[in-house]
């Protein structure tokens, strides 16, 4: 009895598969069709005719699927339903699966659906296309998917690649506020949508002078954000020191505005809870006379008349006047003794 004879005769019929296999499948499959390898498999891909079907290549990328009749995506784009015009076969193991026409970096990302402009121009594709950032039920789907080679499965919103900034304080619908030109200054932010408006110098003051930077560390590229809720903001004194130590009270919108500290409401101000109480004469003299524009309303010299007058008798009197002074001086601290140390 020949005992080789079985191993002879398997060893022929395995000839006979592989030369069959050569004839008939024109080369080997790539790494992720590699499963498919096989005469047996053909029919998983080809029609009866041979061609490529592309319902058979959606009955295993289901996620592509769906968007397609979704109407999502370049591939819902009648010109690219045809699956081998991009996507080769055949040509062996390493080969890349992905046909780029003029090249991945001319790659008109519009196609997609969603439109490079601004600083997104400038990204490499794998900066944004990686596993990490696919948000998408993708791997659910298709399960044999490799996430990292993949150009699926990113989402629109912005958070899809970027962290919240804001660490939820406003919404995270960024494009409220800014655009993909730049992230700072945030050029379609009004601050009239706050509750609180800015006028006059709060136009022009930069946004962490009254938005704190707070340091969290939340990770190496972002390690602080501005504090832009629950800012006290009810009264001047929130954000600015009392000038006047509270002798006037804590309303200074009574004198002031916020078009210049220096810019005083003159009528309602009472200058009797100042250290020169104006009478006679003096209550109706007009306040730039004394105070003299681009000079200080502090620091004026009133201790003699001729601080302020020209000495009309020459001398003549010089006496008396001190004596009026002092007269007056004793007046004021008897009737505003509040305005005096």
């Amino acid at each position: 009895m020949d005992i080789l004879k079985p191993i002879r005769l398997f060893s022929f019929v395995f000839l006979l598969y592989g030369v069959a296999q050569a004839q008939l499948s024109p080369g080997e499959l790539s790494k992720p069709h590699a499963f498919l390898d096989g005469i047996e498999n053909c029919n998983k891909c080809h029609g009866f005719d041979q061609k490529l079907s592309s319902d058979k290549c959606l009955a295993c990328h289901t996620y592509l699927g769906d968007r397609q009749k979704q109407g999502l995506g370049m591939h819902a784009n009648p010109t690219f339903r045809q699956c081998e015009v991009c996507h080769v076969e055949h040509q062996g193991k390493d080969f890349e699966l992905i046909f780029w026409k003029d090249g991945q970096e001319k790659f008109d990302h519009n196609l997609t659906g969603y439109i490079l402009d601004g600083k997104h121009l400038g990204v490499k594709c794998r900066d944004c296309h990686q596993s990490k950032n696919i948000s998408q039920d993708i791997e659910t789907k298709e399960p044999k998917k490799n996430l990292s080679a993949t150009f699926q499965g990113l989402g629109q919103e912005c958070a899809t690649c970027h962290t919240d900034e804001h660490r939820g304080q406003v919404s995270t619908k960024c494009s409220t506020c800014h655009k993909t030109a730049g992230w700072k200054p945030p050029a379609k932010f009004d601050h009239s949508s706050a509750e609180f408006k800015l006028t006059g110098k709060h136009i022009t003051v930069a946004c962490d002078k009254c938005h704190a930077l707070i340091v969290d560390n939340r990770s190496e590229k972002d390690k602080d954000y501005l504090k832009l809720t629950g800012i006290p903001s009810a009264k001047c004194l929130d954000c600015h020191k009392d000038a006047h130590n509270n002798k006037f009270g804590q309303n200074c919108e009574g004198c002031h505005n916020t078009s210049g500290w220096s810019d005083v409401a003159k009528g309602k101000f009472d200058h009797s809870k100042t250290h020169f109480a104006l009478h006679g004469a003096h209550a109706a003299v007009a306040c730039e006379k004394c105070h003299t524009p681009g000079k200080p309303f502090k620091g004026l010299k009133f201790e003699k008349c001729l601080d302020c007058h020209s000495d009309y008798h020459k001398g003549q009197f010089a006496s008396r006047l001190q004596a009026a002074l002092a007269r007056n001086a004793i007046l004021s601290m008897a009737i505003y003794p509040q305005n005096f140390p």
